[in-house]
């Protein structure tokens, strides 16, 4: 619940308890995505807590190991302030990748990766970067990365979809990214792959309907 935190239901949805025990800050529980991984894991990202233009509370990501029961912080060191979507290897609970967003004085925006299960992370794309890691600035002086999508198949391949710059895809684990051309509308979001037929993928969009096209980046 975005506000409230994370609420479980052992009964098929008779009744529900709160499952929030270490998740977020007394100032932010914007639960903004909850997955369950393969292996049990449970993950859960809180996006930003925003008061005008202040973005005061953490957010971040949140992993649980005993079904909800305890949540611990593996994204801390990175201090995003306005965390999005996150999905993970299938086959590895310690490959993660984290997406965020610039707000008013934090340079943060782009997507980040862990492999080791948040010990350390890694940006990949975006704000702060070098030249050749940074989305264009002709579309936007600034990043709001909120949706990733790994392939669960092969989960080399990895989406982005940035609001302020359109959607991009790595073939090599999040190394390189190459922007999926071919949709007039910029602030794209979620990338789906079709389960019928693994080279389409439909792209959803803020305010410019729903898009086909091929997975890969030709």
């Amino acid at each position: 619940m975005f506000g409230d935190g994370v609420y479980k239901s052992v009964d098929g949805g008779k009744s529900w308890q709160r499952a929030s025990e270490g998740l977020g800050a007394a100032t932010n529980h914007h639960v903004y995505s909850v997955r369950l991984h393969p292996d049990g894991t449970l993950f859960c990202s809180l996006t930003g807590s925003q008061k005008g233009r202040d973005f005061a509370t953490p957010s971040g990501l949140y992993r649980s190991r005993d079904a909800g029961g305890t949540w611990e912080s593996i994204s801390s060191n990175l201090n995003l302030r306005w965390a999005g979507d996150f999905d993970f290897d299938p086959g590895n609970s310690n490959i993660l990748y984290l997406t965020a967003a610039s707000a008013p004085g934090y340079n943060q925006g782009g997507i980040y990766k862990t492999s080791d299960g948040g010990v350390t992370w890694r940006q990949l794309l975006g704000d702060g970067l070098e030249d050749g890691k940074r989305l264009p600035a002709d579309l936007s002086g600034f990043t709001h990365a909120f949706f990733v999508t790994v392939d669960q198949e092969n989960p080399k391949r990895v989406y982005l979809g940035a609001t302020t710059h359109g959607a991009f895809v790595s073939e090599d684990a999040g190394q390189t990214w190459h922007e999926l051309k071919g949709i007039p509308f910029q602030p794209c979001q979620r990338v789906t792959i079709d389960p019928m037929d693994r080279d389409t993928i439909w792209v959803s969009t803020f305010g410019g309907g729903v898009w086909k096209g091929p997975a890969g980046p030709g």
